[in-house]
């Protein structure tokens, strides 16, 4: 919310300093150079807000999912090399094993996994074969933070079976649609901008005070109202 009130001041700002500043004689660096200051500080932000989402820790759901998906696809690559699935008395314990790729070639031998994933509580996922659920195939589950069957919230748990799907929290995809709309916006931007820009220098104002003006502040306006339609709903 804060950095979405940064970015509306700035507009303002450009847009109602823009003819001073594409007027002013060669003393008016100072103020040019603030503009730089305000702009290279809201981009420190905005990459700061970029790189602690892209790297913000997996939720306990999350987690699981991604798991289950990792020890299913092992699962069912075991499947296509020996023609069956693990037994229960091999359970998911044998996709960590050193085993034979082919029954005509003992020599080569590779694990599925290098280690098995233990659930977000610490406890090992449980495997069924064949699956109460997927009769046809194998059931993969955790039985939540309490480790019963069973249970709301966090200690519902999640499988690979429609009725257990694990309940991801909505993705965070702020990063994708920010970029996004930072290419369409100066895409769309920028082209009256560099005319803007042309103009000016061709009234006779030097090329530096040429890049400051009214055309800087719709260029500005054009991308970050579009990255306010993201961050702003994200913040509240």
């Amino acid at each position: 919310m804060l950095l979405g009130l940064q970015l509306v001041r700035l507009g303002f700002w450009l847009a109602l300093s823009g003819g001073w500043v594409s007027s002013a004689s060669n003393g008016s660096r100072g103020a040019v150079m603030q503009i730089i200051k305000v702009i290279a500080l809201i981009t420190m932000t905005l990459i700061s807000g970029f790189i602690h989402s892209s790297t913000r820790d997996l939720s306990p759901e999350e987690k699981a999912s991604l798991d289950i998906k990792q020890l299913a696809k092992a699962v069912e690559y075991y499947h296509q090399e020996f023609g069956r699935y693990p037994t229960d008395e091999q359970g998911l314990s044998v996709l960590n094993r050193e085993i034979f790729v082919s029954k005509d070639c003992p020599c080569k031998k590779v694990k599925l996994l290098n280690g098995l994933p233990e659930d977000p509580w610490g406890r090992d996922y449980l495997y069924l074969m064949p699956g109460e659920n997927n009769s046809e195939g194998f059931d993969i589950w955790t039985n939540g933070a309490d480790g019963l069957s069973g249970g709301t919230g966090i200690n519902r748990g999640c499988g690979n079976w429609d009725d257990l799907k694990c309940e991801l929290t909505e993705q965070n995809d702020t990063l994708e649609a920010v970029f996004l709309l930072l290419t369409i916006g100066f895409g769309v931007g920028l082209p009256p901008y560099i005319a803007g820009v042309y103009l000016s220098y061709r009234k006779g104002n030097s090329i530096n005070s040429s890049l400051f003006g009214y055309h800087l502040g719709v260029l500005f306006y054009l991308v970050f109202v579009l990255l306010l339609s993201v961050i702003l709903p994200s913040a509240l």
